[in-house]
């Protein structure tokens, strides 16, 4: 009987008791915890006899399970760090200046496009009354 080994990432004592949990419904034993220093984090070290009964449906479960939970999606916050705020108030900003700048420009435009109507208007009612008066 050959024995399989298995090292895996668990981050916390928290998660490594959960996963030590979830292993042994695939036939792992634990077998002791690695710490890879400070970047690393802390890993557990596990074992199966690969003789053992029905090996290769548990083999299958496992990779199916393992296929399963990295397809799993997660939802992000839209703000989780301070500088994430810091960003979307920049774009924010980014995105109002031009916004406003914009409708005051087009504000002036409507503005002294009506001054130009009103002239002209006038202008047009005093030439139709300096007509009517030559007839």
């Amino acid at each position: 009987m050959s024995l399989e080994s298995k090292e895996i990432y668990v981050g916390t004592v928290a998660k490594k008791e959960e996963e030590i949990k979830l292993r042994k419904n695939f036939g792992w034993k634990y077998v002791e915890d690695r710490n890879h220093g400070r970047s690393g984090g802390l890993h557990i070290v596990l074992v199966r006899v690969e003789g053992m009964k029905n090996y290769s449906e548990l083999v299958s479960l496992e990779n199916e399970y393992d296929d399963c939970k990295k397809k799993l999606k997660t939802y992000n916050k839209i703000v989780e760090e301070p500088e994430d705020l810091l960003f979307i108030f920049a774009l924010f900003i980014m995105l109002i200046f031009p916004l406003v700048i914009y409708c005051a420009f087009k504000s002036n435009q409507k503005q002294k496009i009506a001054e130009n109507n009103a002239k002209l208007h006038k202008r047009m009612d005093e030439i139709v009354l300096e007509a009517q008066a030559l007839l």
